[in-house]
């Protein structure tokens, strides 16, 4: 069951459409997993579409509409990059939502993945959205992502299985956020494997000693 959701601003941000584009996928993959989100996402479009009605012709740059067009040509390019495609007769055995098989296809086997470390594996992914890092992590039972800071925002959803963080709880479609004044580990002990969208627009910032060589991994 979803209990962790995007903060209400966050949503309006978003049904607004002024996210940075590896934001706004994060959010519409946990409103993939979840109607009481969904519910509320619309019920903001309509009161901004209202609200946007009332208000008076504005002046804009002459460069804005290219500006606009160019925007919209990369997201068009990052929706036709399609990756290797699931061999006929194979059955992933985990289906990506639909948010993300403009970037990764059916599913999630033929990515590249990288040893973060013992059982963690990362798969970055190809969004053009230069501010930010979006990838995704995959963990067996057991594993462990280290104790870190954050040095901007990181933002979670969960795509299979889940973890635990500070004693909490968190499974498939639930969402997750920090920003650059928290701090924490997760531990992957609820499910035999969690799967992870991540998007963090700062460094993850790794204190402890052993886990230094991660500061150098988890840059923008």
């Amino acid at each position: 069951m979803i209990t962790s959701h995007p903060p209400p601003e966050l949503l309006l941000e978003h049904a607004s459409g002024r996210l940075a584009p590896a934001v706004a996928l994060v959010i519409a993959t946990h409103l993939e997993f979840c109607q009481t989100c969904q519910t509320s996402a619309a019920e903001m479009e309509i009161l901004g579409g209202l609200l946007l009605e009332s208000q008076p012709p504005a002046d804009v740059s002459d460069g804005l509409l290219a500006s606009t067009l160019a925007k919209l040509d990369r997201q068009e390019a990052i929706q036709r990059q399609q990756a290797a495609p699931v061999h006929k007769g194979t059955i992933p055995r985990h289906v990506a939502p639909r948010t993300l098989t403009p970037l990764v296809g059916r599913a999630y086997e033929h990515l590249t993945w990288n040893r973060v470390v013992d059982g963690v594996e990362e798969a970055r992914l190809p969004l053009a959205d230069r501010g930010h890092r979006v990838t995704l992590l995959r963990a067996r039972r057991g594993s462990r992502f280290p104790f870190h800071d954050h040095a901007g925002n990181e933002y979670l959803a969960v795509l299979e299985g889940g973890f635990c963080c500070s004693d909490r709880p968190f499974v498939k479609g639930d969402f997750a956020s920090c920003g650059p004044s928290e701090s924490h580990g997760l531990t992957m002990d609820t499910h035999d494997e969690c799967l992870c969208l991540l998007v963090l627009d700062g460094p993850l910032l790794f204190p402890a000693a052993e886990d230094a060589a991660l500061n150098a991994v988890f840059r923008l």
